[in-house]
């Protein structure tokens, strides 16, 4: 396998604007990408292999090339090298500037081995922290995590039953299978551009990890219900709920950055769903709430992220112990400050993409002790080590009757 040069350049490039200018490693991506039209579906794998890569690998690769310094500085050019060695045993003639022989980079990655927070990219403090809060299940759950996603669709069920679609799609050479006990859900089994197809444009389906279509089902919503989805962003969960009501009930939508609300609305009417209003809330957690008086709230809590590495690698080095220390706080606060929306014998539930106890079943334990009227009806831990899917938290209280 040959790496050509304007390959590793732009993907050197576009790494240094994801650590050095904090963009999201998916937003960086599909500009370069964007900007380079002659680059065919192979140019496209082999950057998207070696950009994702270098991320996914990104503290093993800098051990290879022997740098120890401050993230900002990373040497992204040999770092594309350390990658192109690990994969074909051989190092490019790009950059010139590379001083390690393959044989000193070869034997750093071998020596490498031996330390899992070096090998499998993980900070030091997170390790930590992670091996104190997971405990013997911590390296299986990260190590889960080291390989490219799958890619997985939802089908509007409103519109199209599974197998339909799928025929759809075949027309089109792109072939799917359905996911066990997902009943909504496809695997696309080949990448392929899917977000330029007529289908997607017209709301027939949407990208969603079998793990995170997990979530919506497991609020029982029933048709007609009014249904809070907070912190729903562009609104995958919204759109799902819509889907399971059949657009008869009302699903209110609330988050605080209003972009991200507007492109739902535009998701909505691509998908043909009316029920879905939203609220944009500002920051302040002390502002009061409208009196919702809702059957079912769903918090899809911000988390830390380290249920879905898998898609976002980028997310374990922007990750501090001062911000998860403020992730659980605002956890806990979303928790207590959406009790009251629930009318009485509804059902909150909590979820997060996360696999640290502490954002998860203790922040669920520490809410009930303070908050008798609620009750833990049923929690589940979706493993990606045990269902090779991105891993998922959710926990589902029930508010007394009156």
């Amino acid at each position: 396998m040959r790496v050509h040069h304007n390959i590793l350049e732009a993907c050197s490039e576009c790494l240094e604007k994801v650590f050095t200018e904090q963009q999201p490693a998916h937003m960086a991506f599909s500009q370069m990408i964007e900007t380079r039209k002659k680059w065919g579906a192979r140019d496209r794998k082999q950057a998207g292999d070696l950009f994702f890569g270098v991320i996914r690998h990104l503290r093993r690769y800098a051990f290879a090339v022997g740098f120890e310094g401050e993230q900002q500085l990373l040497p992204f050019p040999l770092l594309c090298a350390a990658w192109v060695l690990e994969q074909t045993e051989a190092l490019p003639d790009w950059p010139k500037e590379v001083s390690l022989s393959a044989e000193t980079m070869r034997a750093r990655l071998e020596e490498a081995k031996q330390h899992f927070a070096i090998y499998s990219s993980v900070p030091d403090w997170l390790d930590e922290f992670g091996r104190n809060d997971v405990g013997e299940n911590w390296e299986a759950l990260i190590n889960a995590q080291q390989e490219e996603a799958g890619v997985y669709i939802r089908v509007n069920l409103s519109r199209y039953r599974v197998d339909k679609l799928q025929q759809l799609l075949q027309v089109q050479g792109i072939e799917t299978q359905p996911v066990e006990g997902y009943p909504a859900a496809l695997q696309v089994m080949k990448r392929a551009r899917l977000h330029t197809l007529d289908l997607f444009r017209q709301g027939a389906f949407e990208f969603q990890d079998p793990g995170s279509q997990a979530i919506v089902p497991f609020l029982e919503a029933k048709v007609g219900m009014t249904v809070v989805d907070t912190c729903a962003g562009a609104g995958g969960k919204s759109l799902h709920l819509a889907d399971i009501l059949q657009n008869r009930g009302r699903i209110i939508s609330t988050d605080i950055e209003a972009n991200k609300l507007a492109e739902l609305n535009k998701r909505a009417e691509k998908s043909r769903f009316s029920i879905i209003e939203t609220y944009t809330l500002n920051k302040d957690s002390n502002e009061k709430l409208p009196n919702y008086n809702a059957d079912r709230v769903l918090i899809d809590a911000p988390c830390s992220g380290t249920g879905v590495l898998k898609r976002n690698p980028d997310t374990l080095w922007k990750l501090s112990p001062e911000s998860l220390q403020n992730l659980l706080e605002t956890q806990a606060s979303l928790l207590q400050r959406y009790a009251n929306a629930v009318s009485a014998g509804g059902y909150l539930v909590y979820a997060t993409c996360s696999i640290l106890p502490s954002e998860n079943e203790n922040q669920v334990k520490t809410f009930l002790a303070s908050n008798t009227s609620f009750k833990l009806d049923k929690e589940q831990f979706l493993s990606p080590a045990d269902t090779g899917f991105d891993g998922f938290y959710m926990a589902r209280l029930s508010r007394a009757e009156l």
